[in-house]
């Protein structure tokens, strides 16, 4: 196993290799903003439609998307060997380090950007590896837009290729963190409500009327 000041070394030497080569990796665009999530390792807030593959990979997913915070996403692995396994970000277009995202040795890590679950499934692991990058982190440029490669390594020797992540955070930057469809469900709920009003006069002016005549 390398140590770590040269896994960092590798890693960047990796990711500037294909940071000018559009034929050597994969460029993904993040248009899809979505609310802060919970960064609990579980994927109840993804939709399991909009994953993909990762490149050059059979077994390893991902999904992200721009949130208020941050850009945020999701790694997953239903069946793989070694659950020892290092994320590269590259978030400011190799300035500095890469932003280093580690699945380690408990079966439930978690820090304040990102969180992963490990499940046993006979000889194999059932990873889950959930992240956000906060936008204080991120190299935007002056139209909102921003670049990223993403990487991954495992202490097995298992590589994943790195990718070009591209999105803008202007679209998300000042959308509400409330929950899809909240405005939709507000204004069902006081239509609802004020119907139960309604019904509720009509009653009251029945019940009067019918007690008037005994008086």
């Amino acid at each position: 196993m390398l140590p770590p000041l040269r896994l960092n070394i590798l890693s960047l030497i990796v990711l500037a290799a294909c940071s000018f080569s559009s034929a050597g990796g994969r460029v993904a665009d993040i248009d899809r903003s979505g609310r802060s999530i919970q960064l609990d390792g579980f994927l109840i807030d993804w939709n399991q439609k909009n994953r993909h593959l990762w490149n050059g990979s059979k077994t390893w997913y991902w999904d992200a998307v721009n949130t208020p915070e941050g850009v945020a996403g999701y790694f997953h692995n239903p069946a793989v060997k070694c659950s020892l396994w290092t994320f590269y970000a590259d978030v400011r277009n190799l300035a500095s380090r890469p932003w280093q995202m580690r699945v380690s040795d408990p079966a439930t890590v978690k820090n304040g950007f990102f969180c992963s679950n490990r499940i046993k499934k006979d000889s194999l692991q059932v990873i889950t590896f959930e992240w956000i990058i906060p936008w204080d982190s991120v190299a935007v440029d002056s139209t909102g837009s921003y670049t990223m490669h993403l990487a991954g390594n495992s202490v097995c020797g298992d590589t994943l290729q790195p990718f070009l992540l591209t999105g803008r955070v202007s679209s998300c930057k000042n959308r509400s963190s409330l929950p899809p469809r909240f405005a939709e469900r507000l204004i069902l709920i006081a239509v609802l409500l004020s119907f139960f009003v309604i019904l509720q006069i009509k009653i009251r002016k029945k019940t009067r009327r019918r007690e008037w005549p005994r008086r």
